[in-house]
């Protein structure tokens, strides 16, 4: 019978596991270019425009510039934590003493 040890097939699969490790991350280093930055930044529009629909929220994009010509975006989601009168009237119909 011909074949291949255990050793063998391990050794092989080590192998590929390297080359495809370091594919995967040379090609996480590649510039997306003008068209990918813009589809990006369009996902992350729509995405920040449906988060306030679906919550009722504002939502408030920022854009920080950085050197190079990019920049980061940041979204921002106001949610109200604390909701206070300081007026009598409220006060006064709930029964509360000031």
């Amino acid at each position: 019978m011909r074949g291949f040890t255990l050793l063998e097939l391990l050794l092989v699969l080590f192998v590929l596991g390297v080359i495809l490790g370091s594919a995967m991350v040379l090609a996480g280093r590649f510039d997306p270019g003008p068209t990918g930055l813009r589809a990006a930044a369009a996902a992350f529009f729509a995405s920040s425009r449906d988060r306030a629909r679906a919550s009722g929220h504002p939502v408030v994009v920022e854009i920080e510039p950085e050197e190079g010509g990019y920049g980061r975006l940041r979204r921002l989601v106001h949610r109200t934590v604390l909701e206070a009168s300081f007026e009598p009237g409220p006060a006064g119909a709930r029964g509360l003493e000031p």
